[in-house]
């Protein structure tokens, strides 16, 4: 099937799950099950593969790039912090709005994040959530967007760094050849430094 005719009717399709939810939850605009199905409906409207496993709580497979066999399991925060060992590649899913998202022994996401993303943030997730680090949290969608793109085009430079400077570093990146002021735990030798400004210069390559 042609792929644009596949993507449209699987779009239709978590349209009328839509709608039979909104009967069977008399409209009630709040109601977990439909908020997890809009969840999973934004995500998918942006070409990844959703399968729920489950509405409430929340708990879905997410495929990005399925021919390249990365994977995801988004759960809701509050049921996998109890069950922490239940999915191999587990993302929490916070419905606080901040932080955007949350690097650590377990990745977690903000809700208004999740529904942003396209398919290369979520490929990086899916390469990067199992590999542990140190906890940090990006509190901005802009953040969060920053340092998935770095990680995404400087894998090795960036990715190898303390997650403390991945912001920072990914600004520099995303801005090469301009004088950036960004907080950064230590020295690295491809960047420049004006002692007298205090800022970073990430050369052009």
């Amino acid at each position: 099937m042609d792929p644009q005719r596949q993507y449209a009717q699987l779009l239709t399709l978590w349209a009328q799950g839509n709608k039979i939810l909104r009967r069977q939850t008399n409209g009630q605009r709040d109601a977990r099950v439909l908020q997890s199905w809009k969840l999973g409906q934004s995500v998918a409207s942006h070409g990844i593969e959703v399968l729920p496993l489950s509405l409430e709580p929340a708990i879905f497979l997410l495929a990005p790039t399925p021919t390249e066999a990365l994977w995801c399991v988004l759960v809701d925060r509050d049921y996998g912090m109890h069950n922490s060992q239940l999915f191999r590649r587990m993302l929490w899913l916070d419905h606080k709005e901040k932080p955007a998202l949350h690097a650590g022994p377990i990745w977690s996401i903000s809700e208004n994040l999740a529904k942003k993303l396209g398919v290369m943030p979520w490929k990086i997730l899916c390469q990067w959530i199992d590999k542990a680090c140190d906890d940090v949290e990006w509190p901005e969608n802009w953040q969060a967007i920053t340092v998935l793109a770095g990680l995404s085009h400087q894998p090795q430079l960036i990715g190898q760094a303390p997650a403390q400077d991945w912001l920072g570093l990914s600004q520099l990146w995303r801005h090469q050849g301009t004088w950036q002021r960004v907080h950064l735990q230590k020295d690295y030798p491809w960047l420049q430094y004006d002692p007298i400004l205090k800022k970073y210069l990430w050369p052009c390559s």
